[in-house]
C-alpha cells in the first residue's frame, strides 16, 4: 500500500529547469525506489521549501507558511528555492549534517555550519523580498 502525499509547493520543477537549468527527474534518478521521478522531484522541492520557511522563521521576523507570502515574496522565494537546489547538487546538503567531519575526524562550530547550510544566493532572494531582514533575537 503506498501513500499519496500532495505538496502545496509555490517551486516547480519546470521553474527549475527556466531558472538554473536542472532537470530533477534526470538528477534524482539513481535514488529512486517506488516512486516515479517526477514524485521524488515534487518530494525534494517540497523539502527545501519547508526547510526555507522554517529557517526564516526560526532566524527572522516572518511568522507563517508559504500562504502567507505575498505575490513579490512568492516570486523571490521561488528564486531562492531554485538557488537552494542548486547549492545542495553542488555542495551536498549542509542543513542537517551533523558537525563531525568524517574524512578527518574533526567538529566543525555550530557557526560554520548555520553559514554554509543555506546558499548565500538563496540568502539574498529572501532580503531582497522582506523575509531575511529583521534578526530574531
Amino acid at each position: 500500500m503506498s501513500i499519496e502525499y500532495t505538496y502545496n509547493n509555490i517551486t516547480t520543477n519546470e521553474d527549475l529547469m527556466r531558472l538554473k537549468g536542472i532537470d530533477l527527474n534526470e538528477e534524482l534518478v539513481s535514488t529512486q525506489t517506488n516512486d516515479s521521478n517526477a514524485k521524488a522531484a515534487e518530494q525534494a522541492i517540497n523539502d527545501v521549501e519547508e526547510w526555507l520557511i522554517n529557517y526564516i522563521n526560526l532566524n527572522y521576523s516572518f511568522k507563517g507558511d508559504r500562504e502567507d507570502l505575498s505575490p513579490y515574496q512568492k516570486e523571490r522565494f521561488k528564486k531562492a528555492v531554485c538557488e537552494q537546489i542548486d547549492y545542495i547538487l553542488e555542495n551536498g546538503d549542509l542543513r542537517n549534517i551533523s558537525g563531525i567531519n568524517q574524512d578527518n575526524n574533526t567538529t566543525i562550530d555550530i557557526a560554520t555550519l548555520e553559514r554554509r547550510g543555506i546558499a548565500p544566493s538563496a540568502l539574498m532572494n529572501l532580503r531582497m523580498c522582506g523575509l531575511a531582514n529583521l534578526m530574531r533575537y
